[in-house]
């Protein structure tokens, strides 16, 4: 049977994925701003108190306060990071803001097996010595299909989507944990009323639902509590799972709709399912349902999730399971979104390249975490502005603006305040530096039909120290 790993990990994702190259698409009167960049992201959680917390691959948890990166991790753990293994998993107690309790979900390095623990926030670090051990799951089957996703649902529980280890089998077998939704208590033991708890034994109380093959994001619906998680298929299909006591999920003797095979007990159908030739690879999972409605009121109550190989973002309708609108395209392998109280859409990017391991992981600091606003216009927004650079005498330059707007845009480059005959693209490069232009400055004009807006400026500095030449 053909393996597609989840999200940052596919083997396919050695070619660029489609629809990459350009900059990315929103819908008319929306624009997206770069908060953070040079990460390796896994997945972000929103902290009851507004901060950001984004897990790194690396085991590393960073924050975002105020859009403003920190410039020390929260923690750094130690963690066997080798294909899709790592930190993937993080989530924050209901009542945070009293307790301080984090919790995150890991490859224990030397094991072969996934952790849950939880720390307690001091601020923007974790208390040293406050680590607390809750679950050590089964041991893997190979080093893909980790899932990860940890919330907690209306009902006070921690719900964790754990996958099926590379083992298909695990997600039909009700004796481990592996290809399963668990609920635990949140001091990490077992709540007597989980449906399993009169067939199974030990550990395997903790199970909720089954039938599942890598769960790497999940999403609970404010309001209504409604847990949805997203699976990563196989051969033919990606799912949306609405989350239910009990409920078989198919994995592996159904993948997608249900098409006349005998069912499994207790089968579920997914609220959707998107065939291989739409995408490959199902991430992100927010519901938009916040105290201040920032987006049009169309967007209300409706749940975003996205696909890493296509580097699309769409909208569905959580009651009839309809895509109601394509949001985002033109991502470079988006990883998580979440939704603040005040209506603020927040996305990460892993982007990077194959080849992390000699099987398919994708390696990359360059991730980005991205936030998209509803300014009302279709005037350009530069979302990214070039930065400084130093380069040795004889190389080659660039510098680089992302924008949103109603198009077509248009590009003016600008060198020490006059414009540029050739500067009219996104990127303005140069070449054969020499040191008469150090200390040049450079910006870009981003214009169209109805208004424009001027990038920060950034400073070239030519160094007559050249690189060394291997031999």
């Amino acid at each position: 049977m053909k393996t597609i790993p989840l999200l940052w990990l596919l083997p396919l994702l050695l070619l660029r994925p489609v629809g990459l190259e350009g900059q990315v698409q929103l819908p008319p009167g929306f624009a997206q701003m770069l908060i953070a960049d040079g990460l390796d992201p896994t997945t972000m959680a929103l902290a009851p108190d507004g901060r950001i917390f984004i897990a790194e691959k690396n085991g590393r948890v960073l924050i975002v306060d105020d859009d403003q990166l920190l410039p020390d991790p929260f923690i750094e753990l130690e963690v066997d990071n080798f294909n899709e293994r790592g930190l993937s998993g993080i989530a924050f107690h209901p009542e945070f803001e009293f307790n301080h309790w984090v919790y995150l979900y890991y490859t224990v390095p030397g094991a072969n097996h996934n952790r849950i623990i939880r720390v307690l926030a001091n601020g923007d670090f974790a208390l040293p010595g406050s680590e607390e051990l809750l679950l050590d799951l089964d041991p893997l089957g190979g080093t893909i299909h980790n899932g990860g996703a940890m919330l907690f649902g209306l009902d006070g529980k921690l719900y964790v989507a754990v996958g099926d280890g590379a083992v298909g089998d695990n997600g039909q077998n009700l004796n481990n944990l592996l290809g399963k939704i668990l609920r635990l208590n949140d001091d990490g033991s077992i709540p007597f009323d989980n449906p399993f708890v009169n067939q199974t034994a030990g550990l395997n109380r903790a199970i909720w639902a089954y039938g599942l093959r890598n769960p790497f994001t999940m999403a609970v619906q404010p309001g209504t509590g409604r847990i949805f998680a997203n699976d990563v298929g196989t051969d033919a299909f990606e799912e949306v799972n609405a989350i239910e006591r009990g409920a078989n999920y198919g994995w592996n003797l159904v993948e997608g709709y249900f098409g006349g095979q005998t069912p499994p007990p207790n089968y579920k159908d997914p609220l959707y399912a998107y065939p291989h030739d739409e995408g490959c690879s199902i991430i992100g999972a927010a519901f938009y349902n916040p105290e201040t409605l920032q987006f049009p009121p169309e967007y209300e109550g409706r749940y975003f999730f996205a696909d890493y190989c296509q580097g699309y973002i769409k909208t569905l309708d959580p009651a009839t399971g309809q895509v109601l609108s394509t949001f985002a395209t033109g991502i470079n392998r988006p990883l998580a979104i979440l939704f603040t109280p005040e209506g603020e859409m927040y996305y990460l990017e892993r982007a990077g390249l194959g080849g992390g391991s000699q099987i398919d992981n994708t390696s990359t600091d360059d991730g980005k975490l991205w936030k998209v606003f509803f300014t009302g216009s279709g005037a350009p927004f530069i979302s990214s502005h070039p930065k400084d650079v130093l380069v040795p005498i004889g190389e080659s330059v660039a510098f680089s603006v992302t924008a949103n707007g109603a198009p077509p845009l248009q590009f003016q480059w600008f060198e020490n305040g006059l414009p540029l005959p050739d500067g009219t693209e996104p990127t303005l490069q140069l070449n054969d530096m020499q040191l008469t232009q150090d200390g040049n400055s450079y910006f870009c004009i981003v214009s169209n039909t109805e208004g424009a807006d001027t990038s920060r400026s950034a400073i070239l500095s030519v160094t007559p120290n050249t690189r060394p030449q291997p031999r």
